[in-house]
């Protein structure tokens, strides 16, 4: 059986975080999931790519995942896409959030999505929340459709 795709989404430009990044990607991965955006872990999540080529690897990411892990503490547009994208697929989120920070009204309100709240010295107990709820998901094995206007092919 293979394992669940799980697309993890942190702000790359205002409010980078990569050292909690890094944590939620080794978390997700050491329970077993497969994480779809490595590069947000990475010292160059834009990896001299075009916002274009950004915006395109992203998104398709998404689609190709079967839920989406979204840290919210920090208000990012990027994001805010990217959870549309899952919501409109009628994918599974999750977000996890700093207990004491403002979270938008618009991921606050949206359907299906699982809120994780936790405290900054204790992120583990959010990331085990999220992964016993992950775990609890059914496994999508049927492909999802996706069109992505682009200028470019995408293969």
């Amino acid at each position: 059986m293979r394992r669940m795709r799980v697309y993890v989404a942190v702000p790359l430009t205002h409010g980078r975080d990569r050292v909690r990044a890094q944590r939620i990607c080794k978390t997700l991965t050491d329970a077993g999931f497969e994480v779809t955006s490595p590069w947000v872990a990475e010292e160059d999540a834009k990896q001299a790519l075009t916002p274009q080529e950004v915006h395109d690897r992203d998104v398709l990411a998404v689609a190709a995942s079967d839920a989406v892990v979204a840290e919210v503490s920090v208000p990012s547009l990027g994001i805010g896409i990217e959870l549309m994208v899952a919501v409109s697929k009628g994918m599974p989120v999750a977000c996890l959030h700093e207990k004491y920070r403002t979270v938008s009204w618009m991921v606050l309100g949206a359907p299906e999505v699982h809120l994780v709240p936790y405290t900054l010295d204790c992120i583990d107990e959010g990331l085990k929340n999220t992964t016993t709820w992950l775990r609890s998901l059914p496994l999508i094995c049927s492909p999802k459709t996706f069109i992505l206007r682009t200028n470019k092919e995408v293969s």
